[in-house]
Formats: C-alpha cells, sequence, structure tokens
C-alpha cells in the first residue's frame, strides 16, 4: 500500500499519528482502530515514521463547514476582511497573490490538462468566488458558471 493513501486513510478515519523518542504513536476512536487497522500501522510502520518525519504529525481531516442557504451574496469571513482591507489599501497590486509555474518534462495532453481544471473550477465555490464591495460593505459572490470562450 502506498503510504500517501494510507496516511489520506487515516485522515478520513480521524486517525492521528506522531512520533515520541522516535516511536510511532497513534490515536483515533476505538470504531476506527480495529486489530486488522492496527496491522495495517504496524506492516507500514517504517514508512509511516519516515513520512512523519519529512512531513510532520498526521492530523485527522477537520471537520467540514456546515452548507448555508444559497444566497444571491455572502459576508466575508473575519479572515477575508482584513485581506480585503489590504487589498484596497494597494489598489488590487497582486503582491499577495501566490504564483508558480511548473514547466513539464513530458509531452502534456493540453485538452485533458485543460478539461481537468474545468472540471475542478466546476466543482469547488471558491474557485468562482470574487468579492466587491456593496451597500452592506464588501461581500464574496459565487459565479454559478464560467464562460469558458
Amino acid at each position: 500500500m502506498n503510504i500517501s493513501y494510507l496516511v489520506t486513510h487515516l485522515r478520513a478515519r480521524k486517525i492521528e499519528l506522531w512520533l515520541e523518542e522516535e516511536q510511532l504513536r497513534f490515536r483515533g476512536p476505538k470504531s476506527e482502530l480495529t486489530s486488522e487497522m492496527v496491522s495495517t500501522l504496524k506492516a507500514h510502520k517504517p514508512g509511516l515514521i519516515d513520512y512523519i518525519k519529512q512531513f510532520g504529525q498526521v492530523r485527522p481531516v477537520l471537520e467540514l463547514v456546515a452548507e448555508v442557504e444559497p444566497q444571491d451574496c455572502y459576508p466575508l469571513s473575519s479572515d477575508q476582511e482584513p485581506l480585503w482591507f489590504l487589498d484596497q489599501l494597494r489598489n488590487g497590486n497582486p503582491s499577495d497573490h501566490l504564483c508558480r509555474a511548473f514547466q513539464f518534462t513530458n509531452a502534456v495532453d493540453y485538452e485533458i490538462l485543460e478539461a481537468a481544471f474545468r472540471q475542478l473550477i466546476d466543482r469547488h465555490e471558491a474557485l468562482r468566488t470574487i468579492f466587491r464591495d456593496s451597500p452592506e460593505g464588501a461581500r464574496q459572490f459565487v459565479l454559478p458558471e464560467i464562460d469558458w470562450s
């Protein structure tokens, strides 16, 4: 079993892993820590220890945020408000944007790559959210669909 896959599996089941004096430790819901799961952890112990040394403690996936009723717009979160304020002060300067370029070393099927990005954007509202001033203050607006032309 691939260690990354196992870690994803453990996080989804709220199982936490960490090292204590080079010893692998774990905890989680009793219903998830079956004898089979403990055997899996023991069988992959060296790989899990290497993973934790490289990437840090394995923590469970955070609980999902509760859904809200669909609205025309939504207020900014307490984390978004100061970022909006700074963006307005800087007149939209992209200095806080994170950018990264990748160079592919093998042949790339750009149609498939583009379709994957479109599917990703269509699936996640956060990637279709824009911010605007409104009479009530700054608000987030989720675009219903993207014009891909």
